[in-house]
């Protein structure tokens, strides 16, 4: 793989973001010793559970029967995992084994192994081969699936050949400061790709939750509020404008064509920023402006002053709020001033402007606070 191949920098972002990934790929094209290298290059600590090697007790640690009761003592892997500051769970060849398979999906879907939970700073990577490359593979179930951002693997022979002189240590590991958005600007991200999916879902509502028929198909990324939430929360800690790490993150996720008609709604959409209509509100035409631009803008307006916490920002986020309803667009607006009114920091004015606008839904709130000037 190159290193500026996008799929590197999804994987990092599904990482940091802590979204499960499944990685599938020939076998002996280096998954598990990449992943390992750039993992405990990143700081974090590593722990691979092969199931194809691995019995029960590997899994889910040693029954202990204490007062009558059975209980499972943790595994050391999990312990290692607890201790570290942050860590990486690699799930290897995850498909072959019917019974281990069954116990990882458990860990994936609740972070639990046997009476021990992992903590949030663990993420998961699954690891698979081709079904028809496996032994005994099977497909993923469809609720099984939809955990997880699914990338394929591919291997150069170039990139293979130069991992044989360094035992497939990565003299160019993907550098997380360079490749990924900058801390500071992830909320800002968030916010921005928040409102964008819900601008599109309110449009699509058919594109919610969206259950393949084909079992393979199934066993891929499809459309679900799940996999939507992880969509966000990858793409926030991607660069602004590197769209093709963003598109194949979406077809990891949401399918290959949610994802195509969403990237395309986006490219057409011309959507505002928000930080700029924030400081500036007379940017947006609020009379002649499209309900689902005005839907993306007010929502990330609102997701950015939540995120930032910040007094300054929270009134300038109900200044938009006021410019949308007084620019003929109240029933827009109103749901992100109802939401800011329940999240007013401490030390923010309310606007005059936001008195007269939204005084009926403030007073609903129950506090004479909201209505101070």
């Amino acid at each position: 793989m190159s290193i500026n191949h996008p799929s590197h920098r999804v994987i990092a972002a599904a990482i940091t973001a802590g979204v499960p990934v499944h990685i599938e790929g020939s076998p002996g094209e280096a998954k598990t010793a990449s992943l390992t290298d750039w993992a405990t290059h990143w700081g974090r600590r590593v722990e691979v559970i092969t199931g194809s090697s691995r019995d029960k007790g590997d899994f889910m640690g040693m029954p202990v029967e204490t007062g009558g009761r059975v209980t499972y003592s943790p595994p050391v892997w999990v312990k290692n995992l607890q201790e570290a500051k942050s860590g990486l769970l690699v799930l290897d060849e995850m498909q072959s084994s019917s019974e281990s398979f069954a116990i990882s999906m458990r860990i994936v879907q609740e972070r639990v192994v046997g009476e021990a939970e992992l903590p949030e700073t663990t993420s998961i990577v699954a690891i698979s081969n081709p079904v028809d490359e496996a032994v005994d593979g099977m497909e993923l179930p469809a609720p099984v699936a939809n955990r997880f951002l699914h990338l394929a693997w591919h291997m150069p022979f170039e990139a293979w050949s130069e991992g044989l002189l360094t035992d497939f240590a990565d003299p160019q590991r993907p550098d997380l400061a360079r490749i990924l958005a900058a801390k500071k600007d992830v909320a800002r991200n968030r916010a921005l790709i928040q409102g964008q999916v819900l601008a599109f879902l309110t449009r699509r509502p058919d594109l919610r939750t969206a259950v393949p028929t084909d079992l393979a198909k199934a066993g891929k990324g499809w459309p679900s509020y799940r996999s939507w939430h992880n969509a966000i929360r990858v793409i926030a800690h991607l660069r602004a404008g590197d769209e093709d790490a963003r598109d194949l993150a979406l077809v990891g996720l949401i399918g290959e064509a949610a994802a195509t008609e969403f990237a395309t709604w986006i490219s057409t959409s011309d959507l505002h920023d928000p930080a700029l209509v924030m400081a500036d509100p007379s940017l947006v035409d609020w009379h002649a402006e499209r309900p689902d631009r005005l839907f993306a803008l007010v929502t990330s307006v609102r997701a950015l002053a939540v995120a930032d916490g910040k007094a300054k920002t929270w009134e300038q986020a109900m200044g938009v709020m006021v410019a949308c309803a007084e620019g003929g667009k109240p029933d827009v607006a109103t749901p992100g001033a109802r939401a800011l009114g329940g999240q007013m920091p401490k030390g923010a004015l309310m606007p005059a402007e936001a008195r007269d606008a939204f005084g009926e839904v403030f007073a609903r709130l129950g506090s004479k606070e909201y209505l101070k000037v």
